[in-house]
């Protein structure tokens, strides 16, 4: 199961999202052998009565430091992860085990106090694995889950500034709306594959600008790495 922190996934214009749940979906048909599309399930926060199984997928932008994540829909949207683990709480089936974020910044902060921890403490329920990465967890089809900007050691305000002007030459919001448009009756899952070859040329400028600059982390950094807590 796949979770967006956004309150109407309708209302979810940012590609990165939908090609981050074709990531997140490739991650589960890996993990569990599903192979039937219409056998994956995308849900919002406000669909969280529907949480079922044994492993969940969380995506959304994430914090640096590991000190909230963005739910769209919400004011203000940064939460911090302890409340979001809270809102989680009440619907989380006893099934459940494992959960992996899927945002930026989710393993970071302080040794036993990162973003994973203080989710963990909002959820409250002990015997869960969680997983997370250090830094960005741009997981795409074109970069890899593990090829991430290093904002760490660079300047964020570049960092920034590239990806803006990346967005502004290959518009992929805009690409994305004239395909809902036409595909009004599309379901999550078709929508997120179409997001993701709508991004390619996004990620492919997105890769190649800042592997230029050495922007890049290495897979073996501690920025690219994917930690995992246990309660």
């Amino acid at each position: 199961m796949i979770l967006i922190a956004a309150n109407d996934i309708v209302q979810v214009t940012d590609p990165i999202l939908w090609a981050g749940l074709k990531f997140c979906i490739q991650c589960e048909a890996l993990r569990s052998g599903i192979r039937n599309r219409n056998l994956f399930k995308i849900i919002d926060m406000s669909e969280l009565s529907q949480l079922s199984g044994t492993e969940l997928y969380i995506l959304g932008h994430g914090y640096p430091n590991g000190t909230a994540i963005d739910v769209e829909g919400l004011t203000p949207s940064d939460t911090p992860w302890a409340d979001f683990g809270a809102l989680l709480k009440t619907h989380l089936p006893t099934t459940m085990t494992t959960i992996h974020v899927m945002s930026c910044f989710a393993a970071a902060g302080p040794p036993g106090n990162t973003g994973l921890h203080k989710l963990a403490q909002g959820i409250g329920k002990t015997g869960m694995t969680y997983y997370g990465y250090i830094g960005p967890a741009v997981g795409n089809i074109v970069t890899g889950p593990v090829r991430v900007v290093d904002v760490d050691s660079n300047p964020i305000d570049d960092v920034i500034d590239t990806q803006t002007v990346v967005k502004q030459t290959t518009v992929p919001e805009l690409k994305l709306k004239a395909w809902r448009m036409t595909h009004s009756g599309a379901s999550r899952v078709d929508t997120a594959a179409a997001a993701a070859e709508i991004n390619w040329d996004f990620f492919q400028s997105f890769t190649s600008v800042f592997e230029g600059k050495g922007y890049f982390y290495g897979p073996t950094t501690d920025g690219a790495k994917r930690i995992e807590v246990k309660t």
